[in-house]
């Protein structure tokens, strides 16, 4: 029976007091010299030896990918700039929820599986309590040991959580540290330390906040078990410490070579001024290795009796202090790349609190060459001669880290954190690439824990067209895997998964990748898979691939950063473009027109408009961004999009609309955030959508104006954005929490019926009438016009006015018996008018007394009215009469007015207008 799911779905304004935050100052960092120190070291590594397990080579290109989308064209990344944006969303937040409305991310997991997770801890309040940190999922906690998973906040400014700790006697009180530090490629970076006072329901930034970050992570902390208030924290950027819960923040231990990568700390739970913590820059450095404090962290000296004599040969490094025993302590070690390629350097054991060291032992490896990457140790807190150590795998030792066996027993590789329960020492916590294991008997047999927990990284998917119900995805070292409707997935691809493509015309036949552009094929819906490579060298690590519209046989991928084509479902591809600049990217053929197709790098684009025959550069006007994602409307193959995903302000959505030869950005009012993924619904394609670092964006009008599209979605990286079309749904791909899916949006649906004039009525010349309507669903304000010739022609009574179902109209001197009124949204949709005509009469007859055209002052305008509901004092400037001095109370009545307003055109001769004509002059009319 499967197990409980819980879910938060935490309200927006979880954040009050972070909006308040300023903006940090961004630093540009200049990637592209730590990417050519791993190519270098990979580039001297054999065939053979790059394709070993744990070698280390995934984990790099994994971060390769990521990152290198993200710099701009100098190799440069805008440290700090995803928080300052993420302010900017929090500012405009409210106004945009509300016109998003229509979005409704619902999950789709899987919940049978999960990703990377980076940190594992106990309530000590109530071991029950478990509290785990996802890569790039968030923060969850487990009530009843890992049975049930709650996300605590989705709407963090990072999902990237490296480590958690709770206050030692009120478990309301918790902080968690942001941030990836494995060195990885797709690391998701921090903004500090948050802090939650209501047992994380909300969060906010304490005093560790990041004003510059290069790459900032919180890889480990520590609260002092005697005073609460202290807190010491293990950060790429050095050690710091708090004495006032979290307030202010001082750094007590960096070094100007900037590698103070400090991995770990443990604090002596008997002895609290003692405090040791790891410091492991990978590449190796004169600072690297163990420090202890002896008054409570604020003061450090490094520790070398015993360790190895030189510090640049010394890498990343794991360490676990015995609680039964503090005098005791492990530290797993790797070497430096340069040293030993990241491999296991020694298990260190110490006796005496970190006096002396000896190296336990120095096989197995279990590291392999990924030392800086997964590196995990963990003593029994009851038994000191029981450690736990992992890498690529887990190992145990029962001797004092003497002699290690295996106990991995099929858990998934890569661990990145172990912990032990407080009581109970057979039960035992392992977070790895694949999610949360647990052991009950010391590691003999796992449990997977990952019912409930969503924190799967996904990099590509693809639906089938025929069967909502069915999707395919690629995974960060989770395969591919098979959506079929459930929240329970199947996993049908081993390695690091890729793009997924259903044939259109036949849900049997699934294509799917591994990392590097090895393509695999089934014909029976994903059960069993064949390669198709005949032809085709390694691609991107992410492997673009598109299916013909019409032909499903006819496919294409980007080989040795070339187009390639197949015309036989993959069963041999040729070269069809052998481009002068690479091609990675994206590749979109023309759905109204299979012979014009585009192809992106980071920084060119092309077309071609006869099938692959001749090809256009059209990269002018696109230089500053570094292309990810083309959609090209599904009318016209001339109208193109193509989004950037790097940090260049200003410049990540472009369009042209004769097929690239120009392009006009539309960037418009869209935050400066990468944008990884662009579709356009295909029923209607004004309405485009974008996946960003930000979670997605949409627009109603071709890219006129962009808003928010992340009513219920996590503050997630969205890889990919995948339309399934016959049934209406957008899915999103996200880099640590699993699949999303919402209806798309259907255009307005908004009325407006006009309820006055509708036909039949006498609305007189100069009265003063009420236009009314009625209206639902409409954005902004109406626009009104009038017309005396049932229709032809228009006239305008006001451009625009608030759309509140009525509108006061003085009737212009424009006589008619052909009138009509119409109401319009001011977009011009939609629009109503009268159902019938109407008239617009004068009110009787006009005449003048002298019978000299109202030359002068003294003459007296006489008005006939039939209308004795007429306000007749809108029309008397001087004084008003009745011939019959009745009161004006029938039609035979004549009103007569003394007007000194000599300018009004008399446009009617006596007589006229059916309305008696005996009138007398007026007694008392004195001008």
């Amino acid at each position: 029976m499967r197990k409980a799911l819980i879910f938060a779905f935490v309200c927006m304004i979880t954040w009050p007091l972070l909006a308040q935050n300023q903006k940090r100052p961004v630093k540009m960092v200049n990637m592209r010299p730590i990417i050519k120190k791993y190519n270098d070291f990979f580039s001297k590594k054999t065939k053979v030896e790059r394709a070993q397990k744990g070698n280390g080579i995934k984990p790099f290109r994994r971060w390769e990918w990521f990152v290198t989308q993200r710099l701009t064209k100098d190799g440069e990344y805008p440290a700090g700039a995803r928080w300052n944006v993420f302010q900017d969303v929090l500012s405009s937040r409210g106004s945009v929820v509300a016109q998003a409305a229509s979005a409704a991310w619902t999950p789709m997991g899987p919940y049978n599986m999960a990703g990377r997770m980076l940190d594992i801890a106990f309530d000590p309040n109530n071991a029950n309590v478990v509290w785990a940190g996802s890569a790039s999922g968030g923060i969850w906690r487990s009530p009843d040991g890992g049975t049930t998973w709650t996300a605590m906040d989705d709407q963090l400014p990072t999902l990237a959580i490296g480590c958690v700790v709770t206050h030692n006697t009120n478990s309301d009180i918790i902080y968690i540290g942001t941030g990836e530090g494995s060195f990885n490629a797709d690391a998701v970076y921090g903004v500090g330390v948050l802090k939650s006072v209501d047992g994380g329901v909300t969060w906010n930034l304490t005093g560790l906040s990041w004003d510059i970050s290069d790459n900032a992570a919180v890889n480990e902390m520590v609260m002092d078990p005697t005073n609460p208030d202290v807190l010491i924290a293990a950060t790429r950027n050095g050690v710091y410490r708090t004495s006032d819960a979290g307030v202010s923040w001082t750094n007590t231990l960096s070094f100007a070579s900037g590698h103070e990568d400090a991995k770990v700390v443990v604090i002596d739970p008997v002895n609290p001024q003692n405090v040791y913590v790891t410091l492991g820059y990978p590449w190796g450095d004169p600072n690297n290795g163990i420090y202890k404090s002896t008054d409570n962290g604020v003061t450090w000296t490094r520790l070398t009796n015993g360790l190895p004599a030189t510090a640049t040969d010394m890498g990343r490094a794991s360490l676990t202090i015995c609680e039964s025993n503090p005098s005791v302590l492990y530290m797993g070690l790797s070497g430096s790349f340069d040293y030993n390629s990241a491999a296991l350097y020694g298990v260190y054991k110490t006796t005496d609190g970190g006096n002396s060291w000896v190296q336990t032992a120095n096989s197995p490896n279990f590291y392999n060459t990924q030392g800086w990457y997964d590196n995990v140790i963990a003593v029994d807190p009851g038994n000191p001669n029981v450690v736990y150590s992992g890498g690529v795998n887990l190992f145990k030792s029962t001797d004092g880290g003497v002699n290690w066996s295996t106990i991995t027993n099929g858990i998934h590789v890569d661990q990145h954190a172990i912990a032990i329960h407080p009581t109970d020492s057979n039960i035992l916590y392992a977070g790895n690439d694949g999610g949360m294991y647990k052991t009950g008997d010391g590691g003999n047999s796992w449990d997977d824990i990952n019912d409930g927990l969503a924190t799967l990284q996904f990099y590509a998917m693809g639906s089938d067209a025929n069967n909502a119900a069915i999707a395919f995805s690629g995974t960060q070292d989770n395969g591919t895997n098979r959506y079929t409707g459930s929240f329970t997935w199947d996993h049908v691809l081993g390695g690091d998964g890729g793009e997924a493509t259903v044939d259109h015309t036949n849900s049997q036949i699934v294509y799917g990748e591994y990392q590097n552009g090895y393509h695999m094929k089934s014909i029976n819906g994903g059960n069993s898979w064949f390669a198709i490579n005949n032809g085709l060298g390694d691609g991107p690590w992410v492997t673009p691939v598109e299916m013909e519209p019409v032909d499903p046989s006819v496919l294409y991928t980007i080989s040795d950063y070339n187009l390639f084509i197949t015309h036989s479902g993959g069963s041999s591809w040729v070269l069809l473009f052998d481009a002068t600049e690479s091609l990675s990217r994206s590749i979109r053929v023309a759905p109204s027109d299979v012979s014009t197709i585009y192809v992106a790098g980071s920084y060119a684009m092309y077309r071609t408009t006869d099938g692959g025959n001749s090809w256009t550069n059209i990269t002018t006007g696109l230089e500053s961004a570094s292309l990810s994602s083309i959609a090209v409307d599904p009318t016209n193959a001339q109208l193109v999009y193509v989004v950037s995903s790097n940090w260049s302000d200003g410049n990540h959505v472009f369009k042209s609309i004769n097929g690239g030869d120009a392009w006009q950005n539309i960037t418009n009012n869209f935050p400066n955030i990468p944008c990884n993924s662009i579709v356009i619904d295909p029923d209607h394609s004004d309405y485009i959508y974008v996946g960003t670092d930000l979670g997605a964006y949409i627009s109603s009008d071709g890219g006129a104006s962009w808003e928010e599209w992340n009513s219920g979605l996590p503050n997630v990286v969205v890889d990919e954005l995948d339309i399934q079309a016959s049934s209406r749904l957008i899915r999103a791909a996200t880099h640590g929490r699993g699949m999303w899916e919402s209806p798309l949006a259907e255009p307005s649906q908004a009325s407006l019926t006009v309820t006055a004039p509708n036909g039949g009525e006498s609305w007189l010349v100069g009265s003063v009438q009420q236009i009314t309507w009625e209206s639902s669903g409409n954005s902004g304000n109406v626009k009104i016009d009038y017309s005396t010739n049932s229709g032809s022609t228009w006239m305008s009574i006001i451009n625009s006015t608030v759309d509140n179902g009525s509108y006061s109209w003085t009737i212009p001197d424009t006589p008619s018996e052909n009138a009509l009124v119409r109401v319009c949204d001011v977009d011009d949709d939609p629009c109503d008018q009268s159902d019938a005509v109407f008239t617009i009469p004068f009110h009787g007859i006009l005449g003048d007394v002298n019978d000299d055209a109202l030359a002068n002052s003294t003459d007296a305008l006489i008005i006939l009215s039939c209308d004795v509901g007429l306000d007749v004092t809108q029309f008397c400037p001087m004084n008003c009469g009745d011939a019959n001095e009745d009161g004006l109370v029938n039609s035979t009545d004549a009103l007569i007015i003394l007007s000194y307003d000599v300018q009004m055109e008399v446009s009617f001769p006596v007589g006229e207008e059916g309305c008696p004509v005996n009138v007398t002059a007026c007694a008392g009319c004195n001008p």
